[in-house]
C-alpha cells in the first residue's frame, strides 16, 4: 500500500491494505470503524478500532502491530487515506449494540453468538465482522468482555419450558415457584410492562443459609445463556459500578446477591423498581451534559435478612423460602435442573420471545394486567394493603398469563382453557405472597419471623404435634416456652444475632388473638411428656401456652403443621 507523501510516494504497507467494512455507532454516539485487512496472499483479518484510534497514525500503528501487522504510516498519510477510503471505496453504517438482550430500536433480541428478529422469529448468526441484518438495519453485536460473552452464549441444549416448568415446580414446590418463574417471564417482556405501568417490581427471595433461594434464581439466569453467580452486595461495590451491570443487559435479570440493611447504596436497587438510572458529569468540563446510564432488566434479591426500609420492601415482591427437607421426587428434579444448568437454557428464551407478539396484539398485556389487578384488589376490599402490592404481583403476572390464556404455556395444576379458572389460579397464589407480605411489612414483623422459623424447624422434624403443639377443633395449642427456645436457637445459628425478644412476641401473639396482654391468652396446656421431669404421666401441663385460632396462621403467615411439603406424612 503506497501513499503519496508530497513529491513522492512512500510505501507503509509491504504486505496488506485496509479497507472500511463498516461504520458503527452506538446508543451514546460513540463511533467506531470494523476495517479489513486485506493481505496479499488473498486472506483477511478484521479489525474494531474506536474512532479516536482510526484518527491517530500512533494508535492504529499501535493497533495493527497486536496483529503482526507493520504500518509505517504518519498523520499526513493518515489524511490520504481517510480521504480515499471515505469518497473512493464503499462501506455501510451499522447501529452498535451495547447490551445483551432487546434491542428496541431493531426489534432483535441478542445472545453474544446470536440474535433473534422478533418481527420475523428468524434466528440469525452474525457474519465476520459481528454484524446481523434485520429489519432494514445492519446491527452489531455487542461486544463485551470475554467471560460476559460466555455467560450470555446462546447454547444448543434444547429444554422446553414445559419441561422446566414441571422440574423447577417438583424441586422448589409448586407454590414457591410460581411467582419467581413468572418474574422471569415478565422480564423477557419488561419493556412492554414499563410501556403500560412504568414501574419494574425486585422479586425478593428471604431465607436462610442452605434454603434454596440462591438455587432457585440462579438457574433463572442460565436461561440467558449460561449460568451465572450473583453479584455480592457485601462486597465494596461503587453506585457506577452496580448501576452499569444493572444496564448491561436488557430484558433480563439482574441478579445481586446478600441483600443487608447496612447497605450504603439501596436507593440504586431501589431506582431499579422506577426505572431511573445513574447521571454523571461528562468528560467536557465546560459542557452542561450529563452522561446517563439507565436500567433496562429486571432485579432479582436474595437475603438472609428482611428489608427494614419500607419504602423500598413495598418495591418488592417477596418471596420467603423456608428450610426444606426434600424428599426423593424433589432430590431427583434438583439434580436434574444442576444437569440442564450447566448445558444452558437460552433455548427455553427463545421459545417464550416468540410469543411477544401475542402479548403485543390488542393490548394483551394491558387487559391481562387490568385483569389481574382488578381481582387481586378485590380480594383485599376493606383492608389496608397498600395498592402498590397488588399491583406489583399484576405486573409480574401480566405476561405469564397472557401466554397460559392463550394456551402456549400452563403453569397450573390442572390443565384447563377457561379463563375464569386461569385468572382464580393466578390470584389465589398471588393473594397468599400479598398477604404474607403486608403482614411482614405493616403489622408484625417479629410474630412473623417466629412463625417462618417454627415452619423450617417443622418442616426439618426438629418440632412435633403433641410435644409442641396439638390442634383442638378449629384451635390450635401452642407450647410457646418450648417453641419460643427452639427459634431462639434457630434464628441465631440463621442471622448470627440476637432474636425478637420474647416479651415482643408474646404482645404481638396478644394483638393478633384481640387480647389486651399476654396474662389474658396465656394458660397452662396439656402437652406430651418429653420425659425432662420427673412425673411418669403420659402428659402434663405447660404453663405459659396459648390458644389461637388455627385458620388465622395459615392466612397471615402461611403456617403449615398439619402435613410436611412434600412428605406423605
Amino acid at each position: 500500500m503506497k501513499i503519496k507523501g508530497g513529491k513522492y510516494w512512500d510505501d507503509v504497507a509491504s504486505n496488506f491494505q485496509i479497507y472500511i467494512k463498516y461504520r458503527t455507532e452506538d446508543e451514546q454516539e460513540n463511533v467506531t470503524w470494523v476495517l479489513e485487512i486485506r493481505k496479499n496472499n488473498g486472506e483477511s483479518e478484521f479489525m474494531e478500532v474506536i474512532h479516536d484510534d482510526f484518527c491517530s497514525a500512533r494508535k492504529l500503528k499501535n493497533t495493527l502491530a497486536t496483529k503482526r501487522l507493520g504500518f509505517k504510516i504518519k498523520d499526513g498519510h493518515l489524511d490520504e487515506l481517510h480521504s480515499y477510503l471515505f469518497t473512493k471505496t464503499n462501506f455501510a453504517t451499522a447501529m452498535k449494540v451495547v447490551r445483551y438482550g432487546f434491542h428496541p430500536e431493531s426489534k432483535v433480541y441478542f445472545f453474544a453468538n446470536k440474535a433473534l428478529n422478533l418481527k420475523t422469529n428468524e434466528m440469525m448468526a452474525p457474519d465476520s465482522f459481528g454484524i446481523v441484518q434485520a429489519n432494514g438495519l445492519h446491527l452489531s453485536i455487542p461486544q463485551q468482555a470475554k467471560q460476559r460473552q460466555l455467560r450470555y452464549t446462546l447454547t444448543d441444549q434444547d429444554i422446553s419450558f414445559a419441561k422446566f416448568w414441571n422440574l423447577y415446580a417438583t424441586c422448589h414446590l409448586y407454590e414457591n415457584a410460581f411467582v419467581p418463574v413468572c418474574f422471569y417471564i415478565f422480564s423477557l417482556f419488561r419493556d412492554i410492562g414499563l410501556k403500560h405501568k412504568n414501574f419494574s417490581p425486585i422479586l425478593f427471595l428471604k431465607g436462610g443459609a442452605g434454603t434454596g433461594k440462591s438455587s432457585m434464581v440462579r438457574i433463572l439466569t442460565a436461561a440467558f445463556g449460561r449460568k451465572q453467580e450473583g453479584v455480592n452486595l457485601k462486597s465494596k461495590n461503587t453506585d457506577a459500578a452496580l448501576v452499569k451491570l444493572m444496564s448491561q443487559t436488557s430484558n433480563s435479570i439482574i441478579w445481586f446477591d446478600e441483600f443487608h440493611n447496612e447497605l450504603p447504596n439501596e436507593g440504586l436497587l431501589q431506582a431499579a423498581y422506577d426505572n431511573d438510572g445513574y447521571h454523571k458529569s461528562t468528560t467536557d468540563f465546560n459542557s452542561i451534559d450529563t452522561a446517563t446510564v439507565e436500567i433496562h432488566s429486571a432485579l432479582a434479591l436474595t437475603s438472609n435478612y428482611l428489608p427494614e426500609n419500607e419504602i423500598f420492601f413495598s418495591r418488592c415482591v417477596f418471596i420467603p423460602i423456608s428450610d426444606q427437607k426434600k424428599v426423593e421426587t424433589q432430590i431427583r428434579a434438583y439434580n436434574a435442573l444442576g444437569e440442564i444448568e450447566d448445558g444452558g437454557l437460552g433455548q427455553m428464551t427463545i421459545e417464550l420471545l416468540k410469543h411477544r407478539q401475542v402479548l403485543e396484539a390488542n393490548d394483551n398485556y394491558a387487559i391481562s394486567y387490568n385483569r389481574l389487578y382488578n381481582a387481586l384488589k378485590n380480594q383485599f376490599k376493606g383492608q389496608t394493603v397498600p395498592e402498590r402490592l397488588f399491583a406489583n404481583m399484576a405486573q409480574i403476572m401480566a405476561a405469564p398469563y397472557t401466554l397460559h390464556c392463550m394456551g402456549l404455556i400452563n403453569m397450573l395444576p390442572l390443565e384447563t382453557t377457561d379463563e375464569r379458572e386461569i385468572l382464580e389460579g393466578f390470584v389465589e397464589i398471588g393473594e397468599k405472597f400479598i398477604t404474607r407480605q403486608f403482614r411482614i411489612q405493616n403489622e408484625s414483623k417479629a410474630i412473623a419471623e417466629f412463625f417462618e422459623m417454627i415452619q423450617m424447624l417443622f418442616e426439618s422434624h426438629q418440632i412435633h404435634e403433641e410435644l409442641h403443639f396439638r390442634f383442638h377443633g378449629n384451635q390450635i395449642m401452642l407450647n410457646f416456652r418450648k417453641l419460643y427456645n427452639l427459634f431462639s436457637q434457630k434464628y441465631r445459628l440463621t442471622f448470627h444475632k440476637s432474636p425478637p425478644d420474647r416479651d415482643t412476641i408474646q404482645s404481638e401473639l396478644s394483638t393478633l388473638a384481640g387480647v389486651n396482654d399476654w396474662e389474658d391468652l396465656s394458660k397452662p396446656v396439656r402437652f406430651a411428656n418429653d420425659g425432662s421431669g420427673t412425673s411418669i404421666a403420659k402428659t402434663i401441663p405447660q404453663p405459659g401456652s396459648c390458644v389461637l385460632e388455627y385458620s388465622l396462621l395459615t392466612k397471615n403467615f402461611g403456617l403449615n403443621l398439619e402435613k410436611r411439603t412434600g412428605s406423605n406424612n
